[in-house]
């Protein structure tokens, strides 16, 4: 008799293997698993998640040269951990990827970068280009908001809108209303009057980073200055208020212009 060896007796549990081979037939290999793509994308290593996960960081360059990337660029995820360098802060010093251009300036800029995609419609829609907001957003640190039908824009002491109206792609330029004090200070007091009825991206630019409240007061004393000295040169040559006879309407008309200059000279100075 043959030596009995002791085993292990397993249950089976799939029969199929089993009538292929009582049937003469060869039991086909059992199906192998499907790896799940999870497993051959390899994870951020944990330096690379801290920097992807603090909102602070903006930005992010290679130390070994290069442009610099808005942190979701694609093309930053080929920098290598041991040269990855970030930034809070826009690199003025350093060139721009032109990849990410357009979401680096809106992620500088814009006090809802969550709104990202909208931007993008408004953006193509105004005929915004890349140069224009670099210009807006870097040059000139201009802060924005954005809405459906339009832009709000923070310049340099004033809000903005540029926005669609009429139901058109036609757009108009807003200014927040003010009320001048006598001091020479002025209170916002809310809401917008129109500046420009028709406006193009360029000229919205122009008008926003150019304005300033000194200037704008400056600006209105002058005009009231040769509004002043065309009534003036309509009087005959040589002619003074305090000599000549005049009847006592005209001198009271001339004595008004006088001191109304006077006071916007007063004013306007503050």
């Amino acid at each position: 008799m043959g030596r009995k060896t002791k085993g292990v007796i397993r249950e089976r549990k799939d029969y199929t293997g089993l009538l292929l081979e009582l049937q003469g037939k060869s039991p086909s290999p059992p199906p192998q698993p499907v790896a799940d793509a999870s497993e051959h994308k390899t994870p951020y290593s944990p330096y690379r998640q801290r920097i992807m996960s603090d909102e602070a960081v903006k930005y992010l360059y290679s130390k070994r040269g290069g442009p610099f990337h808005d942190k979701s660029c694609p093309k930053a995820q080929h920098i290598p951990d041991e040269e990855l360098g970030y930034s809070e802060k826009y690199l003025s010093n350093i060139s721009q990827c032109p990849l990410c251009a357009v979401k680096a300036y809106v992620r500088l800029g814009a006090k809802d970068f969550y709104n990202y995609p909208l931007y993008e419609k408004l953006f193509r829609r105004m005929r915004f280009t890349p140069v224009l907001l670099r210009r807006m957003y870097v040059n000139e640190k201009i802060r924005t908001s954005a809405s459906s039908n339009g832009l709000t824009i923070w310049g340099k002491e004033d809000s903005w809108r540029l926005e669609f109206w009429d139901g058109s792609d036609t757009m108009r330029l807003m200014h927040n209303n003010y009320y001048p004090l006598p001091d020479g200070t002025r209170i916002f007091t809310g809401g917008y009057h129109l500046q420009a009825e028709r406006a193009t991206a360029n000229y919205a630019f122009t008008a926003i980073s150019g304005y300033t409240y000194a200037d704008h007061k400056a600006a209105m004393l002058k005009r009231e200055q040769e509004q002043f000295a065309l009534k003036v040169d309509a009087l005959p040559e040589g002619f003074s208020a305090e000599k000549d006879d005049l009847s006592g309407a005209k001198k009271k008309v001339f004595w008004v212009w006088k001191k109304f200059i006077e006071l916007l000279r007063k004013f306007f100075r503050k």
